[in-house]
């Protein structure tokens, strides 16, 4: 089962059983301050999609924790300036925190806050005692940069193949246009049910499921964002 659903966090996780998830892995909707840190005008996370506040998003992964069994693994996506907010905030989360990774970006040069943007970190917590599914996997990835917000297959392997089985169900509460985790659990051979709110980001979402490129997803996205054929 591999599932896009066009629907909001909240709805989709009320919709699912008690114990029915083997892991959560996130890639919020983070809110900036600063628009260096997080873009400015068409290229900003807000212009792109609808962010949430920190509250918000650890309220949706806190529901998350009863639909997973008595061991789980929650892996977020995070960034270097959003840490400090982050942690003031993710102890409304039950999850413990325990570990993290990094992705370092090639190719380019990143925007980011005195320092540009090329890493990108992942921060591990657990419900009870799990083991990755697959072994001891590593916290450094390296991988080329891909489109806005989308994770490389590399880093996502790493994650899936920590938080679940083969076959079991991993929740992604924000699923986004690139259905790069979707992707990532079909040719892993998990299951996944991922929620995007958006009309347009959903559509996307699943013409990448069904094999669009990269590029033509990239196209289409310039296309949606400033007009042209």
């Amino acid at each position: 089962m591999i599932q896009i659903r066009h629907t909001g966090a909240e709805d989709l996780i009320a919709s699912l059983a008690p114990g029915s998830v083997s892991g959560v892995i996130a890639d919020p909707p983070w809110e900036y301050g600063n628009t260096t840190t997080g873009g400015s005008g068409t290229s900003s996370a807000a212009h792109l999609y609808q962010t949430g506040s920190d509250a918000w998003i650890a309220s949706v992964l806190a529901s998350c924790w009863p639909l997973c069994g008595p061991s789980a693994y929650l892996a977020i996506w995070c960034t270097w300036p959003k840490l400090s907010e982050w942690f003031a905030v993710h102890h409304l989360i039950p999850w413990r925190y325990v570990t993290g990774g990094a992705w370092t970006k090639d190719g380019g040069f990143g925007m980011g806050y005195h320092h540009a943007g090329d890493s990108e970190i992942w921060l591990l917590y657990v419900k009870g005692s799990p083991r990755p599914a697959d072994g001891r996997q590593s916290n450094a990835i390296h991988a080329p940069r891909l489109g806005h917000s989308e994770k490389p297959q590399e880093a996502l392997d790493l994650l899936v193949r920590t938080v679940a089985p083969e076959g079991g169900l991993i929740l992604d509460p924000f699923a986004g246009e690139s259905a790069s985790l979707a992707r990532c659990c079909l040719r892993l051979g998990r299951e996944y049910v991922g929620a995007e709110i958006d009309a347009e980001r959903h559509q996307r979402a699943l013409r990448r499921l069904s094999g669009e490129s990269a590029e033509q997803a990239r196209m289409r996205n310039q296309i949606a964002l400033f007009g042209g054929t």
